[in-house]
């Protein structure tokens, strides 16, 4: 409603979709948390499906960047995304399946921490093909959510499981650094890598500084907000000819977050993050479930990623909430059994 008040609406249809984008992840999110009962078998679909996410995004990554499909040619002349590359073989930044590299590293890191705990036969093919394209993705912003996740995986870990979870974790790091080193693909990963020491003088970097410094003083000014923005929707400069957007939705979570809900929404908005992952952080009776502790990292780390990408809306936000629904319906389901078994001594 807000919305409609504040922005000049001339497409009531989309403000339809806006509004499905941001309610379609919490929805997803609560409908796996209202079904707990069902948390046993809702694990392991979770992990079947994200197991062949990998094995066949990485595969067709791996030949997008090496092929450059006429379809894929096509996209990117059309749209005009000169951010993913250019259009011909060794040229793409892996986009994969999904419209843009950041869109598929997000979606596709949650998988990629999932191989950690699977028991799938062809388990390191596709850790193989998924790590790959990750990389060739050249996406900094699931990189670092990546790293954030393990950290947060191996150190919730106890005993023995921890043990395991290092083991693993370094078995996938010898996976990972011969494929850096192979040709064609190290030039584009480790020249990736590298901008990691010159900030100052990346494009990006700089743009995203802009960005804040243009658009956070209206930001804080913001109580009520702006109403629910999507990508490509923020508020223009004022007494700006070109009616540029202050900033990008995609590129700056925080700010599309205080800018749609206002002070007063994001407060509330946050308090009821907050509340969730306290509760899904109550290890003591649940903690040997592997895929409860993994679901919480991935869930928490996606969070993390709204200091430099959006976290609100569609395909950003289904890892936040569906992977915070699912361990909510866990510790739920953990609780109940707790509860009986102690009734029943």
């Amino acid at each position: 409603m807000i919305g409609l008040i504040q922005q000049p609406t001339i497409d009531y249809a989309r403000e339809i979709i806006v509004l499905l984008s941001w309610l379609s992840p919490i929805c997803f999110g609560f409908h796996l948390f209202v079904n707990w009962r069902d948390y046993p078998s809702y694990c392991q679909n979770i992990q079947r499906t994200f197991f062949w996410i990998v094995l066949v995004t990485g595969v067709y990554g791996i030949i997008q960047f090496l092929v450059a499909p006429a379809w894929d040619q096509f996209y990117l002349n059309q749209n005009d995304l000169l951010f993913l590359g250019k259009p011909t073989p060794l040229g793409i930044r892996v986009f994969s399946t999904m419209g843009q590299s950041v869109t598929f590293g997000a979606n596709l890191m949650p998988g990629l921490l999932l191989l950690l705990i699977s028991k799938e036969k062809w388990r390191f093919t596709a850790a193989g093909c998924g790590y790959l394209v990750f990389l060739l993705s050249q996406a900094r912003t699931p990189w670092y959510t990546f790293i954030l996740a393990v950290l947060f995986f191996v150190f919730s870990l106890k005993g023995s499981h921890q043990i395991r979870a290092i083991i693993t974790v370094t078995l996938v790091a010898l996976l990972i650094i011969p494929l850096t080193t192979i040709e064609p693909f190290s030039e584009k990963i480790i020249a990736r890598i590298e901008t990691f020491d010159n900030l100052e003088n990346d494009g990006s970097y700089q743009t995203r500084t802009k960005q804040f410094e243009n658009s956070i003083n209206y930001a804080l000014s913001q109580s009520i907000g702006y109403g629910l923005i999507s990508p490509g929707q923020a508020p223009t400069q004022e007494n700006a000819a070109s009616k540029k957007n202050l900033f990008s939705v995609n590129d700056n979570g925080y700010l599309a977050l205080f800018v749609s809900l206002g002070w007063f929404g994001t407060i509330i908005y946050l308090v009821g993050l907050i509340s969730l992952f306290l509760k899904v952080f109550q290890v003591s009776i649940h903690f040997n479930d592997t895929f409860l502790v993994c679901a919480r990292a991935i869930a928490l780390a996606s969070l993390l990623r709204l200091f430099t990408a959006n976290v609100t809306t569609g395909p950003y936000a289904m890892p936040i909430w569906g992977f915070l629904g699912i361990a909510i319906a866990g510790y739920k389901y953990y609780l109940t059994q707790y509860i009986s078994a102690n009734r029943g001594s």
